[in-house]
């Protein structure tokens, strides 16, 4: 088995597209990250002429000039491949990491093989989503929504809200901006959403109340899937249910597209699911918006999380100790 740079987008998106591997492994994701200055690499593991696996990774800067890469959502392994091999490919994947300095890959697979050692750390990307099948009808699948959703969608409708599709950066990151005030939470810097929004793969839509904007959302699309990356909204016009109305257009415009899965990338992980359900931790920090987005239906999706695959374990104790004596700052 070796492991080869891919430089091609369609060499890359049909190998992921084919196993149903999720946006932060795409091409233009990486592109997106590219054009913010981070270095990314595009590795497929080979064993002659079949692709076995393959891993977008950017690399990421520590203190004292440490680093480490991350693999988001990733690496996408080819199904059906016995124990041994998903143990090589790892262990390959290890000791690339080690050669390229890093002191540990960060990953996010679908499975985490009992061969290889790993750190479970806390998740980047959700670890538990909602996924939509967009079968049917928007009409059946509106009567078929939990009640509280289809009554905000409804009062949304009669208080004059209006959506839109359009970027608008501006209005987004003014939005977001008196969120993070209120909630007291950090947003991504602003190129971030800017490089996002300028790539073909996004949408935006913003929602308004007469000609005042009141909430916007940013999409991704990504095969047959739209992914909701990102939304804010007014705490001032919180009455007017501006991002109920906002999902349902997003769902009603991926369903006449044609497109399959509507994604909302993200809810609180489950404690305990007892009947149909779903019992999710209540301190988690998706918490705030789960029981909305669960409003809208859809099919829970878990992902074994965000774990370390250590290449080298003395710097990675070190790593380790820094971050505990910072958080007794």
């Amino acid at each position: 088995m070796e492991m080869k740079e891919v430089t091609k987008k369609d060499d890359w998106d049909s190998f992921l597209l084919t196993l149903g591997a999720t946006f932060p492994q795409s091409w233009d994701w990486g592109e997106v990250l590219l054009s913010e200055g981070k270095k990314v690499r595009r590795l497929a593991l080979v064993e002659g002429e079949e692709i076995l696996a393959m891993a977008q990774i950017m690399e990421a800067r520590l203190p004292l000039g440490l680093k480490y890469g991350f693999c988001p959502n990733g690496p996408v392994l080819k199904r059906g491949l016995a124990k041994d091999i998903r143990v090589r490919i790892y262990e390959l994947l290890q000791n690339w990491a080690r050669n390229a300095g890093y002191i540990f890959l960060r990953i996010e697979p679908e499975l985490v093989p009992g061969a290889v050692t790993m750190k479970k750390v806390r998740d980047v990307n959700p670890s538990t989503t909602l996924v939509l099948e967009l079968i049917g009808s928007q009409e059946k699948y509106l009567e078929n929504l939990d009640k509280k959703t289809r009554y905000e969608i409804n009062q949304a409708n009669k208080r004059g809200v209006s959506v839109v599709v359009g970027k608008n950066l501006g209005i987004f990151w003014s939005l977001l901006k008196e969120v993070s005030r209120h909630d007291d939470f950090l947003t991504h810097p602003q190129i971030h959403y800017e490089k996002i929004l300028a790539s073909a793969s996004s949408r935006q839509l913003v929602a308004y109340h007469g000609n005042e904007p009141v909430a916007s959302a940013i999409f991704w699309q990504w095969g047959d899937m739209l992914v909701y990356l990102f939304a804010a909204a007014s705490r001032r016009h919180g009455h007017l249910s501006a991002s109920y109305l906002i999902q349902e257009k997003i769902i009603s415009l991926a369903r006449a597209e044609g497109l399959r899965y509507y994604d909302f990338f993200g809810i609180a992980p489950r404690v305990i699911t007892v009947g149909t359900d779903y019992d999710y931790n209540r301190v988690h920090r998706y918490a705030g918006f789960t029981k909305f987005k669960l409003g809208f239906g859809g099919k829970i999706v878990e992902r074994p999380g965000t774990h370390d695959l250590v290449a080298c374990p003395w710097r990675y104790r070190l790593y380790n100790f820094q971050r505990w004596l910072r958080s007794l700052i």
